[in-house]
């Protein structure tokens, strides 16, 4: 019987210190994560408040106007989105909504510097930027959504429903800018038209904007292709170990 029980205790303390490690293993996987989303947070959240008391609130839409700007904003909502800000709601669409910022961060990155190493009066304008600001929306903030989403959390996984919410995210910026902005703004002026957010979309006409938009989602869908396949390939590589 004192055998039996001593067994029982033994067995006990086992799986006790069995559990600890776990949870020591589990907190110090997990610490540098939640550090590193606090962090994205943090970053995203203090730029956002800063460009919404800096930008000119005379210009209908705002900061809004910017296609940079839906991805700020887009970062706020996906690093809130990843420390379970919202536990009962977006639940089932959690892996659509982060593959749709990876890429929409993909295109700010790939626009901006294309038509920043032209020339970036295209799309600055005469207005310089401050040097860390714009490092950081168009560099640092969107690596760090590609880490958190891609990497760590692991989009990708659901392509078709991934694919209708990046057509309707483009869309709608692309409806927005044309019929809702453009109109109702005179700054800045080109050659052609005025009031479109960057300076180059004002020197071309409709059709060649069209032409644009069309080069620039066909970027996006090739990028969307690339992380389907990265995630296939390492899911292969993983089910081959």
């Amino acid at each position: 019987m004192v055998l039996s029980k001593n067994s029982r205790s033994t067995k006990q303390c086992l799986r006790l210190k069995f559990l600890i490690r776990k949870e020591v293993a589990n907190l110090m996987y997990y610490s540098p994560i939640l550090l590193f989303r606090w962090l994205n947070l943090a970053l995203s959240s203090t730029y956002f408040i800063y460009l919404f008391f800096i930008t000119d609130h005379s210009m209908l839409g705002w900061q809004f106007r910017y296609l940079t700007i839906w991805a700020l904003t887009a970062n706020c909502f996906s690093s809130a989105l990843m420390l379970n800000a919202f536990p009962k709601v977006f639940t089932d669409s959690k892996n659509e909504i982060i593959t749709s910022i990876i890429i929409l961060n993909a295109a700010v990155v790939f626009l901006y510097w294309r038509l920043h190493f032209i020339d970036p009066k295209l799309i600055n304008g005469d207005n310089a930027r401050i040097w860390y600001l714009d490092y950081y929306l168009h560099l640092v903030g969107p690596v760090m959504q590609w880490i958190d989403g891609a990497l760590i959390y692991g989009a990708f996984k659901k392509p078709l429903k991934s694919f209708k919410y990046i057509i309707i995210l483009f869309a709608s910026y692309t409806l927005w800018i044309e019929l809702i902005v453009q109109p109702y703004n005179s700054i800045p002026e080109g050659t052609v038209t005025s009031g479109l957010p960057y300076p180059f979309l004002n020197n071309l006409n409709l059709i060649d904007r069209l032409e644009f938009y069309s080069k620039n989602m066909f970027f996006v869908v090739c990028v969307f292709f690339v992380g389907i396949t990265a995630t296939w390939v390492k899911k292969q590589t993983l089910n081959n170990k």
